[in-house]
């Protein structure tokens, strides 16, 4: 098979060696590069990324056993599709197709040190938007595939898509070597932090495939966030490349086989607003991997918060009229969760027709099924009503209850209005089973067996 390798330029760095590598592959005809574990510009084993490759459509950039990282200092991602950050890129022209990064055996890619792009810092004092620092970035790409990469370290989110269709990741593992913390954590002062997501879909993906992930991440694992909308907000990323071609929807998308966990957030997050949709996902075999020497207190960023978290009142601006609305977050399945965090499912806001089977609790987990606002590692017990949960036709089927935390029961309801949901086939504790918090008096429908 024919590919070209970066080696066989001299250009003044790594970033543009690998860059000439990909015009020429594309301009011979077989878009294919292979980047080695030797760097022969340097003699090491290591290529340095100082400014960010860029994808053309039809490419697959092979990562073979090499180890890629960031420059020290530089704020920009380490791969983007060539259109990302362009006008056309919004557009139905600005498509692209066919876009691969495969890894092959110890395929690293590095944040290295970081940079001090933060969310608490970006576009103040001549800095650029935080979306600089992703590792991973495809917008507008329809056909793609990211598989077999070590990423480690990543200065923000690791892996983020926007408008991107039929596509794959998998066999991705992350590493957290510089853990970082919420403000108002002991370790805070020297690891401010740095939301450091594994995988997101962000406004418009669908028909995508998420499997085989497993590792540490900073802040969510897999998160599907429909939020922002057209024009509003030009700070916000997502409305500065709004594709208004596009349905902002997230939907159709199979994420299975995960065996990670993080610090007091979720190991798949679903999330929208602003009028957007999220529906038909189905999530499999979700494992939380959390170590046994992490302590159980999730609120100071120690352990996985929630295993499956669908649905959250926030991040919509404070506004009753932009908060997700009934049937807007539905035709959810869920199968096959095991647990030690805080809740192994929670549902907040707005859900309708959600299928929960075989959760199993372990005996550091607090929760099996909960139905409350949670956030960073707490159950929040508002009363407003903006923070209601809804409920409507969700079955919960299977629970294996093993928790010995004094406290801990397996179902937590906060502020629920509930119809037609079931929950079926317990086991565990009957005390502990009879140990729940008070469903509102108008809810219409709850059914235990």
């Amino acid at each position: 098979m024919s590919f070209t390798d970066p080696n066989n330029f001299l250009l003044s760095s790594d970033s543009k060696n690998i860059q000439a590598a990909i015009d020429l592959s594309v301009k011979e005809g077989h878009g294919h590069v292979v980047i080695p574990a030797c760097n022969k510009r340097t003699g090491e084993h290591i290529w340095i990324i100082d400014e960010t490759i860029k994808l053309p459509s039809h490419i697959c950039v092979e990562i073979n056993n090499a180890h890629l990282r960031m420059a020290e200092g530089v704020m920009c991602r380490m791969f983007e599709n060539e259109n990302a950050d362009l006008e056309i890129g919004k557009t139905a022209a600005g498509l692209q197709e066919d876009i691969t990064i495969q890894g092959r055996g110890n395929a690293i890619l590095d944040g290295g040190k970081h940079n001090g792009l933060r969310e608490d810092t970006h576009n103040k004092n001549g800095l650029p938007n935080i979306f600089h620092n992703i590792t991973i970035y495809l917008h507008n790409v329809r056909n793609f595939k990211i598989d077999g990469l070590i990423i480690r370290d990543q200065r923000f989110w690791a892996v983020t898509f926007m408008f991107s269709s039929y596509g794959a990741v998998s066999n991705i593992h992350f590493e957290i070597t510089d853990k970082a913390w919420r403000k108002g954590h002991p370790l805070n002062p020297e690891h401010p932090w740095r939301n450091q997501d594994g995988i997101d879909l962000r406004v418009g993906c669908h028909d995508i495939e998420i499997f085989n992930i497993t590792g540490e991440t900073g802040d969510d694992t897999i998160a599907l966030t429909a939020l922002g909308e057209q024009g509003t907000n030009p700070d916000r990323y997502e409305d500065r490349y709004y594709c208004g071609h596009l349905s902002p929807d997230i939907y159709n998308v199979s994420i299975r086989n995960v065996n990670a966990f993080n610090n007091h957030c979720a190991i798949i997050r679903l999330l929208c607003h602003y009028g957007n949709q999220i529906y038909n996902i189905s999530m499999e075999d979700i494992v939380d991997a959390t170590p046994e020497e992490n302590p159980i207190a999730v609120a100071d960023g120690q352990r996985t918060a929630c295993c499956i978290k669908v649905g959250e009142n926030g991040y919509h601006r404070n506004d009753p009229a932009l908060c997700c609305k009934h049937g807007q977050l539905r035709d959810i399945r869920i199968c096959n969760v095991k647990s030690q965090a805080l809740s192994a499912v929670n549902m907040n806001c707005s859900v309708y027709n959600a299928e929960v089977r075989n959760i199993h609790v372990a005996e550091k987990g607090i929760h099996a099924f909960s139905a409350s606002f949670i956030t960073s590692g707490r159950h929040n017990a508002l009363d407003k009503e903006s923070n209601v949960t809804r409920l409507e036709n969700v079955l919960v089927d299977g629970v294996d209850y093993l928790s010995e935390q004094p406290s801990a029961v397996p179902f937590f309801f906060n502020n629920l209005i509930a119809k037609n949901v079931r929950i079926l086939g317990y086991s565990g504790s009957v005390e502990k089973r009879e140990q729940y918090y008070q469903i509102r008096s108008d809810s219409e429908e709850i059914l235990w067996s």
